[in-house]
């Protein structure tokens, strides 16, 4: 019984914010200082013992009392860290971003245990704030839910809101508890939705839904914005709230008019198996709705099925990687005639493109006198490789030839890494040093882009001389799979070769703009590849986004990967910008972290940024290209990171995860050799497809690929890529989906 009664007065205890309890034993002690001091003392009223103790635990604990009291001031007006819409204010004239935790800390952990084991007691009135004080301050954060898969010994893990968590807690409670809930939820609720009108109404809706959704009008606001979502044709997240509805209990809303819309948004991202169920769900319950309105939502259904499974759309033009903003795009038919001679005369207009050789010695580069055999030699220090400087100068003077990289390309395998985009009536490539546009008809040359500087990733440039400093050894041989950084610019660095294409305007990744002052050496330059092995790799990128306009080459907008578009260092982009509407999402490395971006297209300013977490050591590969597919208002991301994300594309709050790789793995599914192995891979990058209601991931750092669940991020099924397996049968990359099937190529 004890023990019982001290779980509920801790439980009142920690209602109370931390500067009202500190504060409170400061001002007490105060109080009687002042009373001892000017009260006139009074044997009758204050005991001589009673103000001797107090003397003596003022002297003890006055400076406790005013540390105390410090520390709830500071509580006041500690910096916290801000949501995603609320990032670009606060983040103006801040170097570095803030970054909040993606999953659950361990403070709101312990409160959801606490609540639950007060609502085992049925004290719902203390178990009740505890519930709500973390959906308001941690309710878009992540808890982690392990999924076991069908390969032994590997497993997956699925990250969803904790909001979620507890409201199907809250659902699940007897009517004593739900009345409980609702009586300290419901004043905020209505004077939310009271005070907010016009533009505002629909901030109000989402502010409910997401703080107060089990109150008595949840379900009200949630039909209100699921509805204003399907008439703007964002049917996912739609979705989302209308299944929530389905479980929502003594909902005041007509589940048939909650079926019908889920059947049209299942409909619409593509579940029409999931949609022709609703219907007949909603047909068992009745007539509930009107003749009309169903069988224009059957006739609904029935057409978006069949263009699933038969009918293929093909993509007017290409205007990014995979035709599409959900990467399931198709290409027209080409003509059967003329196909020769129409890649005679593109040969004919293609631009002489720069390839990169070793650079040219700085004057100043560190020297070092090493003993080999009783001689002692010069050597010298670059990029964190000891090589013979006689070696270096050699292979600086190695004219690179484009019938050998073909060649070697032949036994190697792989694939160039720049996609040419087809705009309208223009084709738009990267020559490397500037981006060119050709008139798609003629060959004739439109415009080019600016100059731009272009420089290799440090991680990259180690492996490739650090190969060439050991082959007359034989050590190393297979550091980097490349023999030239000519290789490397055409088969291994995709960021610099990313475009995409949307609303008249081309958008590239390209090297920092050139007002800006030269970046600082890096700290991977200082270490030789023994140590970067040792403490591990991080992604090192520095680049920036430039807008040009398709007609007349004229650059819009130039902005680098800093949350205000300022210069940065060891910041970049991570892919082409995918376009949703009037806005861009693409991911940011920054300082070993990873950020996702929400863009405007019109003149590159940060609307959003959402943090996606630490990029793992030893797993991310410097020179692979992230993913974003975006379909229905969501985005699917996957930088190479160990997890893969589902994002609204509109706020940046973060839907779902998916962990992929074991523990054994450190989260990053790629393990000692097979790490090793796998950073030799040619053409090394992330692939995210959306189809129907699937989302198919190819990731960078890790042996398989996966399809999940696009609402909830359930593991569907999985497919060993290419380690351990013959070089013949390996997978490569990703060629796309094409009526329900996926396609996939090997090396050859």
């Amino acid at each position: 019984m004890l023990e019982r009664l001290g779980q509920l007065h801790s439980a009142q205890r920690d209602q109370q914010p931390g500067w009202i309890r500190y504060t409170g034993r400061f001002v007490s002690m105060c109080v009687r200082r002042v009373v001892m001091k000017y009260v006139p003392y009074s044997p009758s009223r204050f005991p001589a013992a009673q103000v001797r103790r107090w003397e003596g635990e003022f002297r003890s604990r006055w400076l406790m009392g005013l540390w105390c009291f410090l520390a709830g001031w500071m509580s006041l007006h500690s910096w916290d860290c801000t949501t995603a819409q609320e990032i670009p204010e606060a983040a103006r004239g801040n170097s570095e971003p803030v970054a909040r935790p993606l999953t659950i800390e361990a403070e709101q952990e312990r409160r959801l245990e606490r609540a639950d084991e007060l609502a085992a007691m049925s004290r719902y009135d203390l178990a009740v704030p505890l519930w709500q004080k973390v959906l308001e301050e941690a309710g878009d954060q992540l808890v982690v839910q392990a999924v076991p898969a069908e390969t032994p010994g590997k497993h997956y893990q699925r990250l969803r809101p904790v909001a979620l968590q507890i409201e199907a807690t809250l659902a699940k409670l007897p009517p004593a508890g739900l009345r409980e809930y609702r009586v300290n939820t419901d004043p905020e609720a209505r004077s939310l939705l009271a005070a907010a009108t016009g533009d505002l109404r629909e901030a109000a809706l989402a502010e409910v839904v997401r703080k107060y959704f089990l109150s008595s009008v949840g379900d009200e606001a949630a039909f209100e914005l699921a509805c204003l979502q399907l008439e703007r044709q964002e049917y996912a997240a739609g979705l989302r709230l209308l299944k929530k509805l389905t479980s929502y209990p003594q909902s005041e809303i007509s589940p048939a008019n909650v079926l019908l819309r889920l059947a049209v948004a299942q409909a619409r991202i593509g579940n029409a198996k999931e949609a022709q169920q609703t219907l007949r769900r909603l047909a068992s319950q009745g007539n509930l709705v009107s003749a009309r309105n169903l069988e224009l939502v059957t006739e609904d259904v029935e057409q978006q099925a069949s263009q699933t499974t038969t009918q293929v759309v093909a993509v007017a033009g290409w205007p990014m990687r995979f035709g599409t903003a959900a990467h399931d795009g198709a290409m027209r038919r080409l003509p059967d005639a003329g196909m020769v001679t129409g890649y005679a005369e593109l040969r004919e207009c293609r631009p002489a493109f720069p390839l990169l050789g070793i650079p040219e010695l700085p004057e100043d580069v560190p020297k070092i006198y090493m003993s080999t055999k009783g001689q002692t030699k010069q050597m010298i220090y670059v990029n964190g490789v000891i090589i013979d400087p006689d070696v270096y100068q050699r292979e600086r003077g190695v004219v690179v030839n484009r019938h050998e990289i073909v060649e070697r390309w032949k036994k190697r395998g792989g694939n160039l890494v720049g996609d040419p985009l087809l705009v309208g009536d223009h084709v738009v490539v990267d020559a490397g040093d500037r981006i060119v546009c050709y008139d798609a008809a003629t060959g004739a040359l439109r415009w080019q882009g600016h100059p731009r500087p272009y420089d290799v990733d440090p991680l990259s440039k180690s492996s490739l001389l650090m190969k060439i400093a050991d082959q007359r050894y034989g050590y190393r041989a297979q550091t980097s799979p490349y023999g030239t950084f000519a290789e490397l610019q055409l088969f291994g660095d995709a960021l610099h070769h990313a475009m995409s294409s949307s609303g008249g305007q081309v958008f590239q990744v390209t090297g920092d703009r050139e007002s800006d002052e030269a970046a600082p050496q890096e700290e991977d330059q200082q270490l030789n590849w023994a140590q970067l092995e040792q403490r591990g790799f991080q992604r090192k990128c520095r680049n920036a986004l430039a807008a040009y306009e398709v007609g007349t080459g004229k650059l819009v907008w130039n902005r680098s990967a800093s949350p205000d578009g300022e210069k940065r260092t060891a910041a970049g982009f991570l892919c082409a910008p995918v376009p949703t509407g009037q806005r861009l999402v693409v991911p940011v490395s920054a300082a070993g972290k990873c950020w996702l971006f929400g863009l405007q297209a019109e003149d590159g300013a940060t609307v959003w940024r959402t943090f996606l977490g630490e990029e793992p050591v030893r797993s991310v590969i410097s020179a692979a290209r992230a993913s974003v597919a975006i379909d229905a208002g969501e985005a699917f991301v996957s930088a190479g990171m160990g997890t893969a994300y589902c994002v609204d594309a509109q706020s940046g709050a973060v839907k779902w995860g998916v962990r992929y790789g074991g523990k054994d793995t450190g989260g990053n599914g790629v393990a000692g050799d097979e790490r090793s192995d796998q950073s030799r891979r040619v053409g090394l990058h992330d692939t995210v497809i959306v189809s129907g209601g699937v989302v198919i991931v190819m990731p960078s750092d890790w042996q398989h690929l996966f399809a999940v669940d696009r609402s909830t991020g359930e593991v569907l099924w999985q497919h060993p890529c290419e380690l351990n397996q013959e070089p013949s049968r390996r997978i490569a990359y990703c060629l796309g989906v094409l009526g329900g099937r996926l396609y996939l190529a090997g090396p050859q």
